[in-house]
């Protein structure tokens, strides 16, 4: 029993050990992408953004990892001053988790004819006309960035997300409203500072945020998928 448990073993680290060298020799590529949101106040325009990287991994055509493109993300979520204590966020996701930073930027810059289609045979030409991208990339904020707020920003039950604008109206006001993000390829280091100084709570909250009856419809199940990992992944 012992020596099988020790062969057990053995083939667990040996097996870690080959996966581990797979991802050192896969092919990667990364970037910097920064969202701005930019929305009108009745004092002006004013914007805020949220700096992220992005590591693409593209697996060799005989990987037995399978054939899909693999993806890590650290940064923060967008943030917008509002004026009298009111900031509007624009989450690294959305509440399925079906949009992700790199799929948006991805995406919107193909619709918007600026990149080609990303394959495995195209990749290192395609990251070369990324990092050379020049010009921000229009995004539909409506469809592809969850915009949150909270009623009391020492509460993180008191979110709500004013994706929608009747709710965003009723957040912030009628004289408020979004009127564009967009993405940009940038040299900068992302940090949560800016998050952590407006919601210092966040270095400590991990689970869920808790649901409670409020102000928007589909409240309850907006809260009970919301966390901390749609403020801040792998932060430096």
């Amino acid at each position: 029993m012992k020596s099988t448990s020790f062969l057990l073993k053995l083939l667990s680290v040996v097996l870690a050990a080959v996966v581990i060298s797979y991802f050192m020799r896969t092919p990667k590529y990364s970037w910097v992408q920064r969202l701005d949101i930019i929305v009108q106040t009745p004092d002006g325009q004013k914007s805020g953004y949220g700096l992220v990287e992005v590591v693409l991994a593209v697996p060799r055509r005989d990987s037995f990892l399978g054939s899909q493109f693999y993806w890590r993300i650290s940064g923060a979520a967008a943030v917008v001053d509002m004026g009298d204590d009111k900031y509007l966020f624009g989450l690294l996701y959305n509440r399925d988790r079906s949009e992700h930073p790199d799929t948006v930027f991805r995406f919107a810059a193909q619709r918007a004819g600026v990149l080609p289609r990303l394959s495995k045979a195209n990749a290192r030409a395609w990251f070369k006309q990324v990092i050379a991208l020049d010009r921000p990339v229009e995004v539909d904020f409506r469809k592809h960035i969850e915009l949150a707020a909270f009623t009391n920003m020492s509460d993180p039950s008191s979110i709500v997300s004013v994706s929608d604008p009747e709710d965003f109206e009723r957040i912030f006001g009628s004289k408020y409203s979004v009127l564009r993000a967009e993405i940009s390829i940038v040299d900068e280091t992302p940090s949560p500072d800016t998050l952590y100084t407006v919601l210092p709570w966040l270095k400590s909250e991990t689970e869920p945020f808790p649901g409670r009856i409020g102000l928007i419809s589909e409240i309850k199940y907006f809260y009970e998928l919301i966390d901390s990992r749609h403020f801040v992944r792998n932060p430096q």
